[in-house]
């Protein structure tokens, strides 16, 4: 996750400016070529995303170009489930209210989709009806103390276990 979340503190402000210049459906389509990978080298994500959006006049101003590969190169350090994860949190990122389209609310998202997810917790209650049966979830160690019943026997009035009969 630290690659990540460091990755997403840089892009955060990048992704905030194109919300709000080009508008969240704009960057919510073009999401999905970060975690295919399929942005060719040398015409990254922000590079494709500025020019097809005619950022600067005619294409990118050097700035904007030294910028867009600036962010690309960071894209280009996550691998495939880290890319799978931002793109995850830019898309509940843009699904939340437009007033939250902010860095703190995208960073937010990271970590609660990049954190490790703990196993679900099952609960099961054992229930025994019969006089002497034992209900349990799980046994480690047992004693058993009470009346044996007339003459050694068990509570049942049995001796021995069940394949001495």
């Amino acid at each position: 996750m630290s690659e990540l979340f460091g990755v997403s503190t840089e892009l955060a402000p990048a992704f905030v400016d194109v919300a709000n210049l080009l508008g969240a459906s704009v960057l919510r389509s073009a999401s999905d070529r970060i975690a295919d990978q399929s942005v060719a080298r040398g015409e990254g994500f922000f590079r494709r995303l500025f020019t097809a959006n005619g950022r600067g006049s005619g294409g990118l101003s050097t700035d904007d170009a030294e910028r867009a590969d600036e962010l690309d190169a960071l894209i280009e350090r996550l691998g495939p489930d880290e890319r799978r994860q931002l793109v995850e949190a830019l898309r509940a990122w843009l699904d939340g209210p437009r007033q939250d389209l902010d860095e703190g609310h995208l960073l937010h998202h990271v970590r609660r989709i990049a954190q490790p997810q703990a196993a679900p917790v099952t609960y099961n209650t054992a229930h025994a009806y019969a006089p002497g049966s034992i209900a349990a979830n799980s046994i480690g160690t047992i004693h058993v103390q009470g009346d044996s019943g007339a003459e050694g026997r068990g509570p049942q009035g049995r001796s021995g276990s069940e394949g001495e009969r």
